[in-house]
């Protein structure tokens, strides 16, 4: 709709009535208004959608004069002539203005459906647009190669991201989001290859489709990737066969071969179609309709944190008797999509001696101590950890003092108290026996909170008092140590394992009943919750946070469902630290919501697999003898003296 009324403003011979087929659809009183307008138009238009007025649409054109000339163009072309009241070649000329793009082509366009009622004006043919190549927005300039693009905007920074997006943000100008997007990346130290494509390979045209493109732009001669991160705005599959069915799970096939081949993540960034920025801060959900495409779809493919970056802008023109959108960023959560990607690349890019990683293990809330400790569903949680640890230090990292087994580590954490528990044992007794990694004085937690958005702050101020914690309706704040907030956990050098913080509790009151909080849609998580998540990114230094089994409460916390906001307590807590989570691969449901919610990259186990432990051979004949010498009474002595023999 924009590139069409810039198309108008450049065709003064022409006097536009546009009417968006979307607004139509959704507000059918808009049709007596295009109706009213299309009788006094010498040329109406449609461009056949994907709505759903259509047949409705048909029949009320029959109100309009005999003589009317109607031009009807889809992409698809089945439906070229639709309605129409001239031959598909005026279609299809229509639509090769529109399949070219740009305000340039579409006053060409303009201009020759303007011919159809006055022969005299000057008809030009489409102005053909690179069907891929290189870009850098806001400028329109295309490169063809690497080296052009290079030469133009060399690059100074070690490492490099992509950015992969359509070339109908291109044509039509739209390239808001890309723009700040590549200003954001760039802003944290990485080079950007910007390139587009056409959404569909077409030979004949020249278009070489996402697969190719991708291939052609993002790996070297050799084959090795230019790229240390692809960040892909595609909305759909970059490739499947044309006849794949989207609800089989091997359509993604040709784009999982290119990922693996490229080896790098890719990240899928959302955006919304259909709400502005407002509608999505106000709604509790986030996204709905964008989901299917926008994030269900691109996990086949692997994409990875699926962050809100865009809305819909809505605007009006004076020339326009309808309302016509174009994409905008949100410049805070951009910006928090690219600390995330940049993160995610230092991390690939550092030497092994000195990165730093922290494993989260899961508790039971309501279970004893003893019985909630590394709770994981199908997964021997502290022996996993232990043989992780072993083969992190054979590939370089700084680890110190292995436990010999699961086992010891869980008894370490038991005896020291290494736990952020307030039920079933003292804050005294945690720091006695030395389960704490640190006490955080309250004002350094206070220099993070104060940056949180304010209702988050009044939220938690609410639910749990004023930092660090106070005591509300008779409960003591949690995890509270002469005015410090007790970080609990074990060191192991470059390692640190702790115990996920409390959800919320009611101290040595609690009536066992914690659990009916861990899905509360109202209860922000209490100070030291998010204290200690914020410790292991901004004091111990973590480059990557590993959850370990099926599964924590970090995913279930209050906030929209899909396409979180900067207040959602998901996304709090996390923050910028990549996020890995071992999760059980019998349980896809929940292990999506983490990957959509805490932005969770599954590392997959297998369900341990249990039969029944029957007798076998020679041991089953011999329990068929037991059963029937059981089964022999006084009378059967001869039978019960021969199966004692057998």
């Amino acid at each position: 709709m924009a590139t069409f009324l810039q198309g108008a403003e450049l065709c003064p011979e022409v006097e536009l009535s546009l009417f968006s087929s979307k607004e139509l659809d959704q507000q059918p009183e808009l049709l007596d208004q295009f109706l009213a307008k299309a009788a006094q138009a010498e040329v109406v238009f449609l461009y056949w959608s994907i709505e759903f007025f259509w047949e409705d649409l048909g029949a009320r054109l029959r109100e309009l004069s005999e003589g009317k000339i109607i031009v009807t163009t889809s992409y698809d072309p089945a439906n070229w002539g639709r309605y129409a009241t001239v031959g598909q070649a005026v279609s299809a000329k229509v639509f090769s203005y529109i399949a070219e793009g740009g305000p340039e082509n579409f006053r060409r366009m303009l201009t020759y459906l303007a011919s159809l009622v006055q022969s005299d004006l000057s008809i030009q043919e489409p102005v053909p647009f690179p069907w891929q190549g290189l870009v850098r927005p806001p400028d329109q300039t295309v490169y063809d190669s690497v080296a052009e693009y290079l030469a133009a905007h060399p690059f100074s920074r070690p490492h490099t991201v992509g950015l992969y997006f359509s070339r109908h943000s291109f044509t039509n100008t739209d390239m808001a989001l890309e723009q700040a997007l590549l200003e954001a990346l760039e802003a944290q130290g990485l080079n950007v290859l910007p390139v587009f494509s056409h959404s569909n390979p077409d030979p004949a045209a020249g278009a070489w489709g996402p697969l190719q493109t991708a291939r052609h732009y993002f790996f070297h001669p050799d084959g090795r990737s230019r790229v240390d991160a692809l960040v892909n705005l595609h909305y759909f599959f970059l490739g499947r066969e044309p006849q794949g069915d989207v609800s089989e799970t091997g359509v993604a096939a040709q784009s999982v071969a290119l990922f693996k081949d490229l080896d790098v993540p890719v990240f899928k960034p959302i955006y919304s179609h259909s709400k502005t920025v407002q509608e999505w801060e106000e709604d509790p959900q986030g996204l709905t309709v964008e989901v299917t495409f926008g994030i269900a779809m691109p996990e086949f493919e692997g994409s990875i944190e699926p962050i809100m970056v865009g809305c819909v802008h809505r605007l009006s023109d004076t020339r326009s008797d309808t309302v016509f959108e174009v994409r905008e960023a949100i410049g805070p959560r951009v910006a928090h999509v690219a600390e995330r990607i940049a993160r995610w690349v230092r991390l690939r890019g550092k030497n092994p001696a000195e990165r730093k990683v922290v494993f989260v293990f899961h508790k039971d809330e309501c279970a004893g101590l003893e019985a909630g400790v590394g709770g994981a569903g199908g997964l021997d949680s502290g022996e996993s950890v232990v043989r992780v640890m072993r083969r992190l230090r054979e590939h370089g990292y700084q680890i110190e003092n292995i436990p010999e087994s699961g086992e010891a580590l869980m008894q370490t954490i038991l005896a020291k108290k290494a736990i952020a528990e307030f039920r079933w044992t003292t804050v005294e007794e945690i720091i006695n026996k030395g389960g704490h990694l640190a006490l955080l004085e309250n004002e350094r937690y206070l220099q993070w909170f104060d940056r949180l958005p304010t209702k988050a702050r009044q939220d938690i101020i609410a639910a749990w008092g004023e930092p660090p914690g106070q005591e509300m309706n008779g409960v003591p704040p949690s995890m509270v140590y002469d005015g410090k907030l007790v970080i609990t956990g074990l060191n192991f050098g470059n390692v640190n394992i702790i115990m996920q913080p409390k959800r919320g509790c009611a101290g040595s009151r609690c009536d066992g009943q914690v659990c009916k909080i861990l899905h509360d849609p109202d209860i922000p998580p209490p100070h030291q919750y998010l204290a200690t998540y914020m410790y292991m990114d901004r004091i111990f230094g973590a480059d990557v946070i590993i959850h370990v089994g099926t599964h924590g409460n970090l995913e279930w916390l209050p906030g929209k469902g899909a396409g979180l906001s900067a207040a959602c307590w998901p996304d709090i807590a996390i923050g910028t630290i990549p996020h890995l989570y071992i999760y059980n691969a019998d349980n896809p449901a929940e292990g999506v919501v983490a990957k959509r919610r805490s932005y969770a990259t599954l590392v997959d186990h297998q369900q341990a697999v249990q039969t029944t432990a029957d007798t076998y051979n020679e041991l089953k004949e011999l329990e068929e003898l037991l059963n029937e010498y059981h089964r022999t009474g006084p009378e059967d002595r001869a039978r019960a003296h021969q199966l004692e023999h057998l």
